[in-house]
């Protein structure tokens, strides 16, 4: 009986790389209209083998679709290929058309094993009704209990369930540990004379040990250095450098000699924070999610009234709604520590009120479980950490429908969601991401965009490199970087990009496209003055460097933007 052996996504990419390398639209940067046609044929060819991997044939790909192969010769756009989409459920022969159209290597398909055959299905014959019942729905049934297992392990009850005993273990297994901690901890403030002592890492608490003797040692080898850090607040955090608050902030992960060397420089540290304000841009006239009008002070008068009287409503609407939650979320806290016996309940400063009110009313009803003297805190994942503190999950990437789905059958936007989410377990405070909306068509952009911009109004930095910008993805943008020959020739706001080409001689058009503008700006197609864009970008660059100086991290202390 004839078989196909179906291909992982790592097979395809594997099979298809020395087609992307011939391909991919970065090689045709100075074609812009070559690269238009590959980054199209791309998009329809992905969405074509994401079909083949859910088992299906995409009908609606064409069956021929052009791609520019790269020239060696830097001036040339490199000659078009009509390149066949087979219409055939099977991977291996779809592939291999694409890569024989193009006079490259198979090599690596033809060394793949074959599917091994599949017997026939045994027949069971029924006297009374001479019908045939295939055994196969035996299997169905097996794997359908399957499922269900999963999926109950997948759900907080579940999860909870499979891994309470465990969290219970190792935060009996750490008591000493804690006491030595706490005993450590009163020594440093008292020997330091500090404020405060803070542990905002994230890391286990055998970690906060080994920074509070670090800070220990280093009191008792430079009594005189460590004079800076009285009347402070001390923080183990993500990053050195001091806050907008005036914390000092000691990165966890640092030797000794660098956390010295940042100490004995705090005064010039201040002496940069306090330059800040000067520096800094004012903000967008906005209503803040809690209610409150926010408006820069330049702001004029008769501006300011008219977006106040415009949004009046949704103001009111939004301050009743926070101080609702915030009244509900107390007291589902004070509910949840009582009714489970929990020794702390704490959420991460991304988790905004009204998630936590219903992560908070999911936690209710498990008061059957053994909770007693666990530490739970509510964040973006699930993890039961090596000191039994036991993190929940929020909902953030919009994947709720897709919670009991096979990976394999995701779209394409939410396998990047799910690459996010992925790199989100270790909660980092900046992100990077080169070309995540490569090979997504519209709708499937602008959501991974979308999601990406609720994650740095959570708390977080994001950077994009992204070569193809659409005006509907550009607004999502809080600041842009182009760069035009690897020469930056603007930084700053998604505003003020059009006026500053202007002065350098670049005109938009009326009703043009802006991200189409500013791409041929970038690529040397709009007459101007490149150099004094240049200029200007430079002057930006180091005006913020100023600011910079003072410390490493300041998305710390403020609200995360989309850069």
């Amino acid at each position: 009986m004839c078989s196909i052996r179906f291909l992982s996504n790592a097979e395809i990419a594997t099979a298809l790389r020395p087609f992307y390398f011939v391909v991919h639209p970065d090689l045709f940067g100075r074609f812009p209209d070559q690269r238009a046609v590959n980054e199209e044929s791309l998009k329809l060819l992905s969405a074509h083998l994401e079909a083949l991997n859910k088992r299906r044939v995409l009908q609606s790909t064409p069956t021929i679709l052009p791609f520019y192969l790269r020239s060696s010769q830097a001036n040339n756009p490199g000659k078009m290929v009509r390149v066949p989409v087979e219409r055939s459920a099977d991977p291996k022969k779809v592939l291999k058309k694409i890569l024989q159209s193009c006079d490259l290597s198979t090599e690596y398909l033809d060394k793949m094993p074959q599917a091994p055959e599949r017997p026939e299905r045994r027949r069971v014959n029924y006297t009374f009704t001479q019908q045939q019942q295939d055994d196969v729905f035996e299997d169905e049934f097996v794997i359908f209990q399957n499922i269900n297992k999963a999926r109950d392990d997948k759900t907080l009850n579940g999860w909870i369930k499979n891994n309470i005993d465990m969290a219970l273990q190792r935060k009996n297994n750490l008591l000493g540990l804690r006491e030595e901690i706490k005993k450590l901890e009163e020594k440093v403030i008292e020997r330091l004379n500090l404020k405060d002592l803070r542990y905002e890492c994230g890391w286990n608490v055998e970690h906060y040990r080994a920074c509070l003797r670090s800070l220990e040692s280093l009191a008792n080898l430079h009594p005189k250095d460590l004079s800076h850090l009285e009347n402070r607040i001390l923080v183990f955090a993500a990053f050195t450098g001091i806050s907008l608050d005036g914390h000092v902030m000691l990165f966890t992960g640092d030797v000794q000699h660098n956390w010295m060397d940042f100490i004995r420089n705090i005064p010039k540290h201040d002496a940069y924070l306090k330059k800040i304000p000067a520096y800094e841009e004012a903000g967008p006239l906005m209503v803040s999610p809690t209610g409150q009008f926010i408006a820069p002070s330049t702001c004029p008068g008769w501006i300011l009234v008219d977006f106040i009287t415009n949004n009046l409503t949704e103001a009111r609407d939004r301050s009743t709604l926070y101080k609702s939650n915030k009244h509900v979320e107390v007291d589902l806290h004070e509910k949840c520590v009582t009714s489970l016996r929990l020794a702390s309940l704490t959420k991460d400063d991304s988790v905004t009120p009204d998630k936590m009110i219903k992560c908070l009313e999911r936690l209710l009803p498990e008061s059957q479980l053994n909770f007693t003297g666990c530490d739970v805190f509510i964040t973006h994942y699930y993890s039961v950490l090596s000191d039994g503190t036991i993190d929940d999950i929020v909902k953030l990437l919009g994947l709720e429908k897709c919670l009991h789905n096979h990976v394999e059958k995701l779209s394409g936007g939410e396998w990047k969601r799910l690459a996010i989410g992925e790199e989100l377990i270790t909660n980092p405070p900046v992100m990077i991401f080169d070309e995540p909306t490569s090979g997504l068509d519209s709708v499937s952009t602008i959501q991974v965009v979308k999601h990406l911009k609720d994650l740095a109004h959570s708390g977080r930095t994001i950077i994009c490199v992204i070569h193809q910008l659409s005006s509907l993805v550009l607004e999502y943008f809080d600041d842009v970087y182009v760069l035009s020959n690897g020469q930056c020739i603007y930084n700053g706001s998604v505003e003020d990009i059009v006026p500053r080409f202007q002065e350098a001689g670049f005109y938009c058009p009326q009703y043009y496209n802006r991200a189409d503008f500013i791409l041929d700006v970038a690529s040397g197609q709009r007459q101007g003055n490149l150099e004094l864009l240049l200029s200007k970008a430079r002057e930006n660059i180091q005006m913020q460097d100023m600011i910079e100086k003072s410390f490493h991290a300041i998305n710390a202390s403020t609200n995360g933007e989309l850069i």
